[in-house]
Parts: structure tokens; C-alpha cells; sequence
């Protein structure tokens, strides 16, 4: 009776949560009509999107994953363009990693990276690292995984693994 209660006033007041999403799950980006899909890593939850098509993503550690789409579909221009708005009005910004192609495709397709950081949080450096790719040859997403610069870099083997998963939808 008394677990009852307690759960039932943790519920009322929204601080129960399960978890959206299981490892091992697929998730479809945008959430509505999905264009492509993607398996999550353990440890792993989605969100609804705060900016770009949902769903977010996170980890437990504080590493958040945002997707969007696009405007030019010069893949190599565009991942550049998305990964310097990010850092647009943020102070002592740095390039940490300048674009490049991945060695590694995206389903199936050409991707580029970019990693920008800035000191939004003093003393620390928090790190957009800008994937841009695409499931059709066509239309180009950015995949922006963004956290605490020890965080992102501590979790490579799951971005890895995110972008390893990511399929057309159809």
C-alpha cells in the first residue's frame, strides 16, 4: 500500500519516468514519418526534439544527440554551415576537428564530420561534433551530438555505433 502511494505521488508529480526506449531498439527519424532509422546503444534514451526533427537523444552521462535536415545538398558545405551555427554567438570557439569525410559511410552513402567547441561552461569546453549524411544521395541530415568534451569524447564508441545503425526508413 505504501509503495502504491509513493509511486502513485511521483507519478503525479512527473517524476517518474520510464525510459522511452530500450537498447537494442530502432527509433525512426523524423518521429512522425520517419526518413531513416537508427538502433539505440545501451544506456541510451530518446526525447521529444527541443530544435530539428525528433527525436533527441541521450545518455546517461549528459551527451545529447540532435537531428536536422539540410538546406544544401553539397553534403561536405552543409555539415561545415550546420557545425559553425552551432557555435554562432558562443565565446572562445575553436575548431577542434576540421571537416573531413568519414572513413567510415553512412548507410551506404559518403558522410563528413566536424567537431567545434566553445567555453559555454567555464573552465570546461562543450563540443558539437557535426556528422552530416544521407540515406538517399539526395538529402543531407546533420546528426549533432553535443555534451561536455570528456562526455562526447567518452562516448565515440557509441556515436560510432548510432551512425553504424543509421538505414533508410523505407
Amino acid at each position: 500500500m505504501t509503495k502504491s502511494l509513493i509511486a502513485s505521488a511521483l507519478i503525479t508529480c512527473g517524476l517518474f519516468v520510464a525510459p522511452a526506449t530500450r537498447a537494442g531498439e530502432e527509433v525512426g527519424v523524423p518521429k512522425d514519418a520517419p526518413v531513416f532509422k537508427l538502433t539505440m546503444p545501451d544506456g541510451w534514451k530518446t526525447m521529444d526534439a527541443i530544435s530539428g526533427i525528433g527525436p533527441q537523444l541521450s545518455n546517461e552521462k549528459g551527451v545529447m544527440v540532435n537531428f536536422s535536415k539540410l538546406s544544401n545538398p553539397d553534403g561536405k558545405a552543409a555539415t561545415e554551415k550546420a557545425a559553425k551555427e552551432r557555435v554562432e554567438f558562443d565565446k572562445d570557439v575553436k575548431t577542434d576537428e576540421p571537416i573531413a569525410e568519414l572513413p567510415e559511410q553512412v548507410a551506404g552513402n559518403k558522410a563528413y564530420q566536424m567537431k567545434v567547441s566553445s567555453v559555454m561552461y567555464p573552465p570546461d569546453r562543450y563540443v558539437y561534433k557535426v556528422v552530416g549524411f544521407t540515406v538517399d544521395g539526395k538529402t543531407y541530415y546533420a546528426a549533432t551530438f553535443n555534451g561536455d568534451e570528456k562526455i562526447v569524447n567518452a562516448a565515440s564508441e557509441d556515436i560510432g555505433a548510432i551512425l553504424a545503425s543509421i538505414t533508410a526508413a523505407k
